[in-house]
């Protein structure tokens, strides 16, 4: 599900200058990560939804963008003469939820892992 548009992402003011064509590839990252984190239970996204994505699209951005996503590791340097690169480590890459975008999911409820009212819950006892 996309939770929201170019648009609507730059009044967010994440602080992120980020091209159109950039943003649309990482959107549907920050929509899996959240639909993830939500457990798919967003059926219209409320602004505090919608901010969410922003700071995940932000962090995703700032933490090497669809190069680090797809490869799973991200450049760390470059040499041009005698060609050299070098790869970030894993421990280096960050490629996990933005602390923001949880701070702005923490109050929806829509976070919550627990049973419901009625006993039922992933640790009830058959």
């Amino acid at each position: 599900m996309q939770y929201l548009t170019f648009d609507e992402f730059k009044t967010f003011n994440t602080g992120i200058d980020m091209p159109k064509d950039e943003f649309d590839r990482l959107e549907m990252y920050a929509a899996a990560d959240i639909d993830a984190l939500t457990m798919n239970r967003i059926v219209k996204p409320c602004k505090r939804v919608k901010k969410a994505a922003a700071f995940q699209i932000a962090h995703l951005y700032l933490n090497g963008g669809i190069e680090t996503l797809v490869s799973g590791s991200s450049l760390k340097t470059e040499k041009i003469g005698n060609y050299q690169y070098e790869f970030n480590s894993d421990a280096d890459v960050r490629r996990d939820i933005s602390p923001a975008a949880l701070k702005i999911l923490y109050p929806t409820g829509l976070l919550y892992r627990g049973g419901n009212a009625n006993g039922g819950g992933a640790y009830d006892k058959p």
